[in-house]
């Protein structure tokens, strides 16, 4: 996961002299809005069966446990970078605060060099009691209460969200905790998409400039290759390939219809409706219509 998010890079225009024009958009400038991290493994294919890193416009990014030092470098440059947000999955237990912690906090392993926005989606007690989901004891015979409460309490949690894990640890020596597990796999979906929906995580889309480059590249990709050096010069001036003025409405309402594509997808489908029929036209020109 590491050496794939690193190898990613800013989006980049190129065009095509075959078929359709691509756009590259494999860096966070174009291809997500922010990064999601998740505290444990075996929730891919949930991801990937809801298609929610696509409808969302996500990175996802998890590690065994505790996150690794490379890790958290890695969030730091990246979300100050490109200037987006960090979002927390994790249980609700005090190691899932500790992993919490570890990522928007300095410790002795390391110091974040920038401040980023970090987002801590849950599991919280408010999402555990509105989902009335099923908790569990965790044993401590040996250990001191006020050393427990003081982990949590330093990893962002609530004093109600203390209460609820400490309520018997007098009499059982034992903390409650609630797992992701806990939740049902269209559960769990359902409650990441609240929370996606919640702090606005929405689809990219770019700003008008960019779209119109995209729009001309797109249109310009279905010239055959024989016409291509001829008739790139002339396509080379804003003039040459007309793009609507209301771009930016078409690719939102284009994504609103299609949640799971992306915003170039939505360009190049808006370029091809519009080739079409702009040879519509003159077809029944000639036909007499």
């Amino acid at each position: 996961m590491r050496q794939y998010l690193a190898d990613l890079h800013d989006p980049e225009l190129v065009e095509a002299a075959l078929a359709q024009a691509k756009v590259d958009t494999c860096g966070p400038s174009g291809s997500f809005g922010a990064v999601l991290f998740i505290e444990k493994e075996g929730f891919d294919q949930h991801f990937k069966a809801a298609q929610i890193a696509e409808k969302f416009d996500l990175a996802i990014m998890s590690t065994k446990g505790v996150s690794v030092t490379a890790a958290r470098a890695l969030v730091d440059e990246m979300c100050a970078h490109h200037d987006i947000p960090l979002l927390l999955l994790h249980d609700f237990d005090k190691a899932g605060f500790s992993i919490a912690g570890t990522l928007q906090r300095d410790t002795r392993r390391y110091e974040f060099q920038n401040s980023i926005d970090v987002i801590d989606l849950g599991l919280g007690v408010a999402d555990v009691e509105a989902m009335g989901l099923e908790s569990e004891y965790q044993h401590h015979p040996k250990a001191n209460r006020r050393a427990l409460i003081a982990n949590p309490r330093e990893n962002g949690a609530t004093e109600a969200e203390i209460e609820f894990m400490f309520r018997d640890f007098d009499t059982t020596r034992s903390t409650r905790r609630v797992e992701l597990n806990a939740m049902t796999s269209p559960q769990f979906i359902g409650f990441v998409e609240r929370k996606l929906n919640e702090y606005s995580v929405k689809k990219i889309v770019p700003d008008k400039d960019e779209l119109a480059d995209a729009y001309r590249l797109f249109a310009r990709s279905h010239a055959a290759e024989k016409i291509v050096r001829r008739e790139l010069k002339k396509l080379d001036g804003d003039s040459a390939v007309k793009v609507p003025r209301d771009i930016e409405k078409q690719v939102c309402q284009h994504l609103a219809q299609n949640p799971a594509d992306r915003w170039d997808a939505a360009v190049r489908r808006i370029a091809a409706v519009k080739r079409r029929r702009e040879q519509v036209i003159p077809s029944a020109r000639n036909r007499g219509l």
